[in-house]
């Protein structure tokens, strides 16, 4: 892994994009800084950061070989070993909210943006952005639903060293991918999602409201629901939400 830190920057995944365009990058190499003042979430969202107390860095994997058909194995494979590094330091229930927002009991601590290079049918690079929520003890009124890896603790917790531990995760399940063990990674992520298989209140983007269970999540990434009848349909990112998280 090669570690690059920076004091400030608006975006860790923006800078190594372009320096990863502008140089040679290893496999792993890292942008992190302890300032990130324009941090980018999913779908162009800001991703709010307090400076010195939260975890914002990025990821370049310049080894991929990833059919494009396939790439939600790769959300998978990141939001699923995010969650198993976290579950050892809190008591509460840890989970992944579809796509990939990662829960403590129900609150937010930390977000994923993934962003590909695609070559034909192949991702060849993927740089994985992740924000965690460490020792911020407080939060603006419009995050009603954050929290810190410090308030689910009570504890302060060194921010480098968990950079290197879910670094270090990702690296060693990384032979997921290149070995396309897909089941494997299946049932990691299902085993940390959160709602899975249970009755739960969605709204899609009518307002209307429905119940239902998730019971997969398509290669492309839409939301696979078993409704009352037994039918199962497909919503795609945008289209539904869970209704608790609905303000």
């Amino acid at each position: 892994m090669k570690l690059i830190k920076l004091n400030a920057i608006a975006s860790t995944n923006a800078f190594l994009k372009a320096y990863s365009q502008e140089n040679s990058c290893e496999n792993f190499t890292v942008v992190w800084t302890l300032n990130q003042t324009n941090g980018k979430g999913q779908f162009g969202s800001i991703w709010q950061s307090e400076r010195g107390k939260s975890l914002a860095f990025s990821v370049l994997m310049n080894e991929m070989n990833l059919n494009i058909h396939q790439q939600f194995y790769l959300s998978m494979y990141v939001s699923s070993l995010l969650v198993t590094v976290l579950e050892k330091y809190l008591q509460q229930k840890v989970a992944v909210k579809w796509p990939n927002d990662i829960l403590a009991d129900k609150q937010k601590i930390a977000g994923i943006l993934i962003e590909n290079t695609v070559k034909g049918s192949k991702i060849t690079k993927s740089i994985i952005g992740i924000g965690l929520n460490v020792n911020q003890e407080h939060f603006p009124v419009d995050l009603p639903k954050a929290t810190s890896l410090f308030l689910c603790a009570k504890t302060q917790f060194n921010i480098e060293n968990l950079l290197h531990e879910i670094v270090a995760s990702l690296e060693n399940g990384y032979k997921l991918l290149l070995e396309e063990n897909h089941l494997q990674l299946k049932e990691l992520y299902f085993s940390k999602m959160y709602k899975f298989r249970k009755p739960t209140m969605f709204i899609d983007n009518n307002k209307n409201l429905l119940m239902a269970k998730i019971v997969g999540v398509s290669l492309k990434g839409e939301l696979l629901l078993e409704h009352n009848d037994e039918r199962v349909d497909a919503y795609q990112l945008k289209t539904i939400a869970f209704q608790e998280f609905v303000n």
